[in-house]
């Protein structure tokens, strides 16, 4: 007779498909508790949000199971899990962006309106006032009245100030060396226009000088190497630029002005003669000096700021002299003189000194009087723009185109003008 057979864990005639059922509920019952616990652990989490959560503001939860105060578009479908979608329709959706839409319109429109009514209004003239009292020239836009030898003969400081007021100019032009050579002296008149708050402004013919010419051979240009002193095309004779005594002369004349009182020291001719003349010109000393022509123009303006002291130097040149592609084998300067020492430069604007057909940035005049207006802002436009910030005056003439040309100067940027 067969005994029976113990089973290995004591469970006596336990089938292996029955233990088999019996590991896999337990291993059921186990997923089930914890899958139990984890989801009472996220409603936890889930109640304390809510808690926490203020009052005017639920939590932002896109995935829901229950309806809460997220969105007033409740979804009514759930998916298989039982969570509703709470996100917002695109009907919605469409409707705020077209409402921003409408706001940044209105932004714009509102800018738009504001900006053209600002340009309106700055173009609008101002209110015709009474001249107000003279002022430093330093203070305002520069504005100056040229005084020939021969106008200041027989008049006095009250005539010279009349003329003054009546131009609205503050700074009064004297020559102190004109294109002659002749030299004079105005102590009286300075103090005189001094006391009554305007500027005085030393004018000094650098080169073109006819009387030092004849006076001194040594100093001049040659017409040759052994010739006679060279003329221009109006008979004046020159200065030689490479010779020092002529450059001495000059720099004595500037520290005279300085010493007397000027305000500023307005050089003009710092340049080559550009006519062909009675000869072809020769300058002594030009093998020896170690630079070019324009680097010994540009040298000699360093010395005259020098000299010139305390008094603000003015350098009055051709429209030439303000491009800064000029040829550097063409007079008068022989390049540009943008780059020099002196604290404000000047555009020779008068119509009755510019050559035919001359070319302006890009703009050929014919005539250059026939347009005053027109000239006198290609002018002005070209100097200011290639300046580098420099302050540029322009140099104008008085008389009929005198307005024209005065509204030109103001629109193309210059710091202000010399009515000559």
């Amino acid at each position: 007779m067969k005994q029976k057979t113990q089973s290995p864990k004591g469970h006596p005639s336990e089938s292996l498909r029955q233990r088999r059922e019996r590991a896999l509920n337990r291993q059921q019952r186990r997923r089930e508790q914890q899958k139990k616990g984890a989801s009472g652990e996220r409603d936890a989490v889930f109640a304390r949000r809510l808690k926490k959560a203020p009052s005017r503001k639920a939590p932002v939860t896109l995935r829901t199971r229950g309806y809460y105060r997220f969105t007033r578009d409740f979804p009514g479908s759930v998916d298989e899990a039982g969570f509703r979608e709470n996100r917002q329709s695109k009907k919605r959706a469409a409707v705020k962006g077209v409402v921003w839409a409408l706001a940044l319109l209105a932004v714009f429109c509102a800018s738009f309106t504001l900006a053209k009514t600002a340009w309106l209004v700055s173009n609008v003239p101002p209110a015709a006032s009474e001249p107000a009292a003279p002022v430093d020239s330093r203070a305002e836009g520069f504005r100056a009245l040229h005084f020939s030898r021969e106008s200041l003969e027989e008049a006095t400081a009250g005539s010279v100030i009349d003329r003054l007021e009546a131009a609205d100019a503050a700074v009064a032009v004297l020559e102190v060396k004109d294109e002659y050579g002749y030299g004079y002296v105005y102590a009286e008149l300075i103090k005189a226009l001094e006391a009554r708050g305007f500027g005085t402004a030393a004018y000094i013919s650098c080169f073109k000088d006819s009387f030092h010419t004849w006076d001194n051979a040594a100093l001049s240009v040659r017409g040759g190497a052994d010739g006679a002193p060279w003329t221009d095309n109006a008979g004046a004779g020159w200065l030689n630029p490479f010779a020092p005594e002529a450059r001495a002369l000059l720099l004595e004349s500037i520290r005279g002005a300085a010493d007397e009182g000027f305000d500023y020291i307005l050089l003009d001719n710092v340049c080559f003669p550009a006519d062909s003349g009675s000869a072809t010109a020769f300058y002594p000393g030009e093998d020896e000096y170690p630079g070019t022509r324009n680097q010994v123009l540009t040298a000699f303006v360093s010395d005259a700021v020098t000299a010139a002291g305390r008094a603000g130097t003015i350098l009055l040149t051709r429209i030439s002299a303000f491009d800064p592609a000029a040829a550097a084998d063409r007079a008068p300067a022989y390049g540009d003189l943008l780059h020099t020492a002196a604290g404000i430069l000047a555009v020779d604007a008068r119509l009755s000194l510019q050559p035919k057909n001359l070319t302006v940035g890009g703009e050929t005049f014919a005539d250059p009087a026939d347009l005053p207006y027109a000239f006198t802002l290609a002018a002005g436009e070209f100097a200011v723009n290639n300046a580098e910030n420099g302050r540029v005056l322009l140099c104008l003439e008085s008389g009929d185109t005198a307005e024209e040309a005065l509204k030109a100067a103001r629109y193309a940027g210059a710091a202000g003008w010399i009515l000559w």
